[in-house]
């Protein structure tokens, strides 16, 4: 088999036009940001109400079409049907399911919604009624249609309404019903549909049951890695909205009245029941084997899904899914991810820009996805409103358009906390930061979105000399790319760093940075590892620099020695930074504070940074102190202090060479009580005091729409006050104050 080319899906050109090509070019503006889930790298991220729905709604901002007319006559239109609808309903007459006698329920059985539920009762006589109707629906089809019908429609599971759905992320939530295939166990990763019942049709039951199907669509998404969009239901009695979650935020229907409109339960049902897959958000393009084999096709070449290495826990924004692939015996990586258009250079171009410039991805291919022979993007299912009418019109103007695109590259590569030893972990730093400047210095063009996860350990390879470069103009042959093992005595060589995710790359011109036209979407940083000058604000006329890249750098540094307690992901048992001071780095009411508590915390004296920063370190990491002082000392001299590459590169390589080539660190003998050779784990003298265990049920989410609550620990104590807002506006008017002294 011939190798796999770059390529895109009209020969090389985008196959969506970019903006500037629509319409006149508008003035270049940053990307706003936005607080997500996602931003918070925290391996024990809290998953409550009170910290979720705030982010959530926080994320969904203005993305949410409420009362769209024809939203379901527009998913499940009688094309996508096995029988038309009205049809259906004649049949269903005919059999019984459906009365004409207006004198009695229009539906025969249907279980009286109004009354509070006990015990799940309610949720499962609903279930029962919805599963009669689909399987008199599926009876009627297979008789009467000519169309493919499946063997046996999806039913409705009421288990999980008084128990948490297993799987997914760690987030006790429990969906009045699921959607499922016939056999299977309901879980996140099974679930086709979640639906939420309530006996009030008063509007803050409607919002309590949105708000629950906007957390069961973040479960979806987090725990699926073929979804294009997740539908929700919600029944209020006998008023239904349908929703559909997708990249670039939600869509609600007009409520309609099951018993006054039955043609459109009808229509509801027949497409969630028995509709292909693609129809309730699933993606056709991948392909399955009966043994579970999965292969996906980039540019016309096939590969096959080996495991999936990433899924991003976020509904609104890119969704980025990665998956180890293979083709003719060598291993890739696919990107399958949700980008906006309203960028005129998309990553592919950047990916290629860059070329094979050492410590950065290589492109082999990439194509946007086509579904039912047309770009798939987030366009379509708003393509129903009526723009010029809708109540919402603002809202509609100004929300991004996300198209589906998938981006092979090379080489394979592997999370940083993965690191066997303190060396390759500082080894592999100064490989990515050396990527950087080449990035800068060679190519123009800066990365702006450093973090932990854009990070990555390779092998080195060798590649095939005598192929040529498939990034030059007009070659489509990869094969010079292709990942070929080094010799058995490489092997032992440290991993190599390399940068990935060049999707919030811009361009370095002469006149300034940026892309040529504004971004609409929203961009997500994460927090932890933003620089103190974006998160307080830049100036009119100020922008991003490789600087600021460098600050990120160095939080990715500090947030390794917090979390880890020794090499190859050996996650610290018995740390939880929301336990500490350090939580305001994530949980800070605004970016400006978390900006102004950074500041303090990085141009404090050296005792002060002591306590505050280096304590926190694992035991493992002792012996990086020093250079991790080293490089707060270069680095914040004073806020807005420009950074000289090879002044890090130097520290950092100066730590790099006194660094023992092995260790003899493992869990079992972890001088803080990572594994078993103590009774029982020593709890970290540097903790703060615990807040009281929280209770789910009780929760209750806090007017202020980013308010937190931080995870209890196991032995709790008397919380310990919060810092007042006088003390967080007076660092706050601190750190300012010393911005502007400096400029």
């Amino acid at each position: 088999m011939a190798d796999p080319s770059t390529h895109s899906t009209n020969g090389g050109a985008p196959t969506t036009p970019t903006r500037s090509q629509q319409r006149a070019k508008p003035q270049l503006q940053p990307t706003p940001h936005r607080r997500k889930l996602n931003s918070d790298p925290n391996p024990k991220k809290l998953l409550t109400h009170v910290r979720m729905d705030p982010a959530l709604k926080d994320e969904l901002h203005e993305s949410q079409l409420r009362d769209v007319p024809r939203l379901v006559e527009h998913l499940f239109p009688d094309s996508v049907l096995p029988l038309a609808v009205d049809e259906l309903a004649k049949q269903l007459t005919n059999k019984g399911n459906l009365c004409q006698n207006p004198k009695r329920k229009t539906w025969v059985g249907f279980p009286d919604l109004s009354v509070p539920s006990q015990g799940g009762k309610v949720e499962a006589e609903l279930a029962i009624f919805l599963n009669v109707i689909g399987t008199a629906i599926h009876k009627i089809c297979k008789k009467n249609s000519k169309a493919k019908v499946p063997s046996k429609p999806r039913r409705w599971d009421s288990s999980t309404s008084t128990k948490p759905l297993a799987g997914g992320p760690s987030a006790a939530r429990k969906p009045d019903l699921n959607l499922i295939e016939e056999g299977e166990t309901p879980s996140w990763t099974t679930v086709k549909v979640t639906a939420e019942l309530t006996s009030n049709i008063h509007i803050k039951h409607q919002e309590h049951n949105e708000n629950q199907l906007t957390n069961g669509a973040y479960m979806v998404f987090s725990s699926q890695d073929e979804r294009r969009f997740h539908i929700g239901v919600s029944f209020c009695q006998a008023e239904v909205r349908v929703y559909v979650f997708d990249r670039a935020g939600v869509v609600g229907s007009v409520q309609f009245d099951l018993e006054k409109e039955p043609k459109m339960l009808i229509r509801l049902l027949a497409g969630l029941t028995l509709s292909d897959p693609s129809a309730i958000g699933f993606d056709p393009t991948i392909r399955h084997e009966p043994g579970g084999n999965r292969f996906v096709t980039v540019a016309g070449k096939e590969y096959e899904i080996i495991e999936t290495l990433f899924i991003s826990d976020t509904i609104r924004g890119r969704g980025t899914v990665c998956w180890r692939a293979s083709f003719d015996g060598a291993d890739y990586v696919i990107k399958n991810t949700w980008a906006d258009v309203s960028r005129d250079l998309t990553e592919p171009e950047i990916m290629k820009m860059a070329g094979d410039l050492e410590g950065i991805a290589h492109i082999v291919a990439e194509e946007i996805v086509q579904v039912n022979g047309r770009d798939d993007k987030t366009d379509y299912i708003r393509q129903v409103i009526d723009a010029e009418n809708y109540r919402d019109k603002n809202w509609y103007a100004k929300l991004e358009i996300r198209a589906h695109r998938r981006i092979v590259s090379t080489p394979l590569a592997e999370a940083l906390p993965y690191f066997s030893t303190k060396k390759e972990l500082i080894s592999v730093l100064i490989d990515a930061i050396e990527a950087h400047r080449r990035l800068v210095e060679e190519k123009k063009i800066l990365h702006r979105d450093i973090s932990m996860n854009n990070i990555m350990m390779y092998r080195p390879t060798l590649p095939k000399e005598t192929e040529p470069n498939p990034t030059d103009e007009g070659d489509s042959d990869a094969s010079s790319i292709q990942p070929q093992i080094a010799d058995a005595g490489e092997s032992h060589q440290m991993r190599r760093g390399m940068l990935i995710d060049l999707d919030y790359a811009l361009l370095m011109r002469e006149d300034g940075l940026g892309r040529d036209t504004a971004t609409v979407g929203h961009r997500t940083g994460t927090l932890p590892f933003m620089a103190i000058e974006l998160l307080t604000g830049l100036e009119d006329g100020e922008e991003q620099k490789p600087r600021h890249d460098l600050e990120s750098f160095f939080y990715v540094l500090l947030w390794i020695c917090w979390h880890y307690a020794g090499p190859n992901n050996a996650e610290r048992q018995n740390f939880d930074i929301m336990q500490t001071h350090i939580k305001t780095w994530i949980a800070a009411d605004t970016f400006e504070e978390v900006g102004d508590i950074k500041g303090l915390a990085m141009t404090s004296a050296a005792g002060a940074f002591d306590k505050a920063i280096l304590r926190l370190f694992a035991p493992y990491f002792e012996d990086l102190k020093p250079c991790v002082e080293k490089l707060r000392k270069k680095m914040f001299p004073e806020l807005n202090t420009d950074i000289e590459y090879q002044d890090v590169i130097d520290i950092l390589e100066e730590t790099r060479k006194v660094l023992p080539d092995t260790e003899d660190w493992t869990p079992d003998h972890d001088k803080e009580g990572y594994g078993l050779t103590g009774s029982k784990k020593r709890k970290l003298e540097s903790y703060e005091p615990p807040l009281a265990p929280i209770e789910e049920e009780e929760e209750e989410v806090p007017a202020d729409h980013l308010a937190k609550r931080v995870k209890s620990a196991p032995d709790p104590e008397r919380p310990r006050p919060s810092p007042s807002k006088k003390t967080a506006t007076t660092a706050s008017a601190s750190i300012h104050r010393m911005i502007t002294r400096r400029k």
